[in-house]
């Protein structure tokens, strides 16, 4: 009865949300991948979700998240979807630059997280680009054939602070056991007790760490 009574304070919490919070904006870019925009100041949170997930993800977190940020921070929120293993994250930061240009942005920043296969781009690719000041990377893998390159990249990171999350009962947590010898004041890896990859059993911790890391 607990579980069913905590079933219906979720869903009518969502519902509540979609009543009074929107994207601004949806666009489509390409490969069908969805960029959901909320309008706000120069720092723009870049959140890149799993494989195959929407811009509002499970209960609609993506969206949560967007909404707490953009109330408590003024900040531009720029969630993208993920559908196919395309190891790059150029058409993403082509689209803010864009986003950022026809803002009027003379300067911003990027703070990019990424859940499991958006964690992994974010791991491989965030040191290129200058504006990405800080990376939250959520039970992310390091694929056999990228490993390598993984690690070169997040040495690379010349940003503010880069943090590795993993739930302990996450697939992927022998990875972030693994290479955690990585760790230094700059790159920071955090394991999290009774979450999975999903955070199943506390969406509400997933919905905060942006919050706990980024500000």
């Amino acid at each position: 009865m607990a579980k069913i009574i905590e079933l219906i304070k979720n869903a009518s919490n969502t519902f509540e949300i979609l009543n009074r919070f929107d994207y601004n904006e949806i666009k489509q870019g390409n490969n069908n991948v969805d960029y959901g925009i909320v309008r706000g100041n120069n720092l723009i949170i870049l959140i890149k979700v799993g494989m195959h997930g929407t811009i509002y993800g499970f209960e609609n977190k993506y969206l949560q998240i967007a909404e707490i940020l953009n109330k408590k921070f003024g900040c531009t929120v720029i969630t993208v979807s993920t559908n196919d293993f395309t190891y790059s994250l150029e058409n993403e930061m082509n689209f803010v630059r864009e986003y950022a240009n026809k803002s009027n942005f003379e300067e911003y920043k990027v703070y990019y997280m990424g859940h499991s296969f958006g964690g992994t781009l974010g791991l491989l690719y965030g040191y290129k680009y200058s504006e990405i000041k800080k990376i939250l990377a959520i039970n992310s893998p390091f694929p056999d054939d990228k490993n390598d390159e993984i690690i070169r990249s997040i040495e690379s990171f010349n940003g503010k602070s880069l943090n590795l999350v993993y739930g302990l009962l996450d697939d992927f947590i022998e990875t972030g056991k693994k290479y955690s010898y990585l760790e230094n004041n700059r790159i920071h890896f955090t394991f999290l007790p009774n979450i999975d990859h999903y955070f199943t059993n506390d969406l509400n911790q997933f919905i905060n760490l942006p919050l706990k890391y980024f500000f």
